[in-house]
């Protein structure tokens, strides 16, 4: 367990799961309580990700005034996941279905789904709209990503954060778009916790940068 204190900020940023994912709640409230008091009392916000017996323990160890806020790389990777296999399935089916020819003009679409829309060129942008003339699942899980990230990035509130969360939850539900059930579930389980992030906007990049740099020391 990787734990990081931001003495300005008064924010703990941890990471749980490369060594204490599959530990259950008692063992990770043991490691908080070791933590001396003096430094336990600075601790007003936990950045973390949404492993539940971490999240369980840092409520009983610190309560109710502790803010636990989920780390939004964390909920990115999630939503992308959830696009990126839908991505995945959409392909087989095409291979099945189009022509050498016409997936030949596809074969870079990956690469550029991964990445915004407004970062691309003219040309990726019209390979791209060809490639949503085949796969409207594509298109829309695509673009609801797009636009969950543009609230993450948005300078909201906390109420406005909420409203938009809810709001883009409503929209997937009712176009129909499949592949993010799991997130949706996901959402509405932590919602405080997701949410808390448009509070202060703490995330645990640095931590995760760190943790990778330890990786590479052992």
């Amino acid at each position: 367990m990787l734990l990081l204190w931001s003495v300005p900020t008064s924010t703990a940023y941890c990471r749980s799961s490369d060594c204490s994912a599959s530990a259950p709640k008692p063992q990770s409230r043991e490691f908080f309580n070791s933590i001396p008091k003096r430094l336990r009392r600075t601790v007003k916000v936990i950045c973390t990700d949404l492993y539940a017996g971490f999240i369980g323990a840092a409520k009983a160890v610190f309560g109710k005034r502790l803010l636990i806020c989920a780390d939004r790389f964390h909920i990115a990777r999630l939503y992308r996941e959830s696009f990126e296999n839908l991505r995945k399935r959409e392909w087989k089916r095409l291979q099945r279905t189009l022509t050498k020819s016409t997936l030949d003009q596809f074969k870079n679409v990956h690469w550029l789904l991964r990445h915004r829309r407004a970062d691309l060129t003219d040309d990726e942008r019209r390979i791209l709209n060809r490639f949503f003339v085949h796969s409207p699942q594509i298109k829309n899980a695509h673009g609801a990503c797009e636009a969950l990230t543009m609230i993450d990035e948005s300078p909201l509130s906390t109420g406005q954060g909420k409203r938009q969360i809810r709001r883009w939850m409503r929209q997937v539900s009712n176009r129909g778009i499949r592949c993010f059930d799991r997130f949706l579930g996901t959402l509405r389980t932590h919602f405080a916790e997701i949410t808390h992030y448009f509070v202060n906007r703490q995330t645990s990049g640095f931590v995760e940068g760190l943790n990778n740099q330890l990786k590479v020391l052992k």
